[in-house]
């Protein structure tokens, strides 16, 4: 029973701990992070809605090359 209560205990303050740690982030960091992942979407999609944009032969022709 001991050793239950002591992981529960352990377990409840790590967790404390944690949260803590988290809250301490700055909003600069977060918006630059969305930013950086923004980023990448946009040259992983670029591409594919310049396709979408133009003709479906060329398209095909694009797709081949790749």
């Amino acid at each position: 029973m001991k050793r239950l209560l002591g992981a529960l205990l352990l377990t409840a303050c790590s967790s404390l701990f944690t949260g803590s740690a988290f809250a301490q982030a700055k909003p600069e960091d977060a918006i630059k992070y969305r930013q950086g992942v923004y980023r990448v979407i946009g040259w992983n999609f670029g591409p594919m809605a310049a396709m979408a944009k133009t003709n479906r032969d060329e398209s095909i022709q694009r797709l081949k090359v790749l």
